[in-house]
């Protein structure tokens, strides 16, 4: 079986189906980290306000606090004088509340006493001894954020799934969180072929770099997966079988490229048929590049094993499309896409042809259009420029130059 491509069906088609029949999601096992060492990790659970933010509220300028209503009509021409009670301490709550005709001065961050509802700035101030001098009238609750304007208790704030990055660590440390459950899914990564080189190697005739396993490992780091690399193994089935069962026994994801075209050298297929129940679920999508993909599983021990194509970019293009949304929907239920969708203007036409989904590298100009980079699936290099992929859906053949597109974008 591994030299016949089953019947085509669309992306979507094949990620709902993957998802259905492998039972996503899964209970995915899990690990506790600290902040120190959570970045680039998936949060395992949903995080809640602990308490509403800010806990208070506080002075968004440094003035004084004020009653907005002893401001009514304050301009420079014609001021409203405020007897100046004192300074409110930086880290601390006020002990008193602020009295008719009365301000407190303030700094930016601290806590407004009671009574007070509004800061007024200090440039709309003049100091005279014990008296302040308004110049300018406030609104109630002018330059000050109120308590829990932010957020409340309980409220929802990180979603299991969400990657931890600078905004979401500094988000649990601001609630005294200094660790957090986070998904510990290993994947592992393989390239297959006889003409494929390790980057140490030296390059023979005839032989190819493994770009594949780079590529497709180091996105798979950038989305926050824990991902162990396993080199190339040759176009041998036995080998191929057996380094597959290795990665099985310590991966939850098995990822191979290249060996899943239609070719007698091709064993791709018949390794993962092995890797059951259901076994292969997809071989071939109506996707260009990236036709002849399978996918794989082992529902009972949850496993799921993807074989890609072997071009860079028919492999990256899968990845992004299928593979990364199948990743979200084993560890969330939701096949959440993994880039934006845009519609943008034309700089060139692009050809397609119908019947099958394309993705078609672009890059966009300095006045937000789109121009196309039309390469072949094996091209590297055009990555390095490109923006995203243009989408040509299955029902569209050609968009010209001035047209809007569908754009994926990184």
């Amino acid at each position: 079986m591994g030299g016949v491509l089953g019947t085509l069906i669309s992306r979507e088609e094949a990620i709902s189906r993957v998802a259905e029949e492998l039972g996503f999601p899964w209970r995915a096992k899990r690990k506790k980290v600290g902040l120190t060492d959570g970045l680039g990790y998936k949060l395992a659970d949903d995080v809640k306000g602990v308490s509403q933010s800010p806990q208070w509220t506080r002075s968004l300028r440094d003035g004084f606090a004020v009653r907005s209503s002893d401001l009514y009509g304050a301009s420079r021409g014609s001021p409203v004088f405020l007897n100046c009670t004192g300074e409110i301490e930086m880290g601390s709550v006020p002990g008193f509340t602020l009295k008719p005709e009365t301000c407190a001065a303030i700094h930016t961050g601290g806590i407004l006493p009671e009574g007070s509802d509004s800061v007024l700035m200090l440039e709309d101030s003049v100091g005279a001894g014990g008296l302040i001098e308004a110049c300018k009238a406030v609104q109630r609750g002018e330059n000050v954020i109120q308590a829990g304007e932010e957020y409340k208790a309980g409220d929802l704030l990180l979603r299991a799934g969400d990657r931890l990055n600078f905004a979401s660590i500094g988000l649990l440390a601001s609630m005294g969180i200094g660790s957090a459950d986070v998904f510990d899914l290993k994947i592992g990564v393989l390239s297959t072929g006889d003409e494929v080189a390790d980057i140490d190697d030296p390059l023979a005739e005839g032989k190819i770099r493994d770009v594949n396993s780079w590529t497709v490992s180091a996105l798979l780091r950038q989305k926050g997966y824990i991902v162990r690399q396993f080199g190339i193994v040759k176009d041998d089935k036995e080998l191929l079988d057996s380094e597959v069962n290795e990665m099985l026994q310590t991966c939850d994801v098995v990822i191979l490229s290249g060996g899943s075209s239609v070719s007698v050298r091709d064993h791709t297929a018949d390794v993962l048929s092995k890797i059951s129940p259901p076994g292969i679920i997809v071989h071939g999508i109506r996707l260009s590049p990236g036709k002849p993909t399978i996918i794989s599983g082992d529902k009972n021990n949850f496993r799921f094993a993807v074989g890609l194509p072997g071009h860079p970019l028919s492999c990256l293009a899968v990845m992004y499309t299928v593979v990364l949304p199948l990743l979200s929907a084993l560890l969330s239920g939701d096949p959440a896409e993994q880039f934006r969708r845009l519609n943008l203007p034309l700089e060139h036409d692009v050809f397609g042809h119908t019947g099958i989904e394309e993705l078609i590298p672009f890059r966009l100009s300095g006045e937000g259009k789109v121009i196309p980079l039309p390469s072949k699936s094996g091209y590297v290099a055009a990555l390095r420029d490109s923006s995203g992929f243009i989408r040509l859906r299955e029902n569209i053949e050609t968009l010209r130059k001035g047209e809007e597109a569908e754009v994926l974008l990184w």
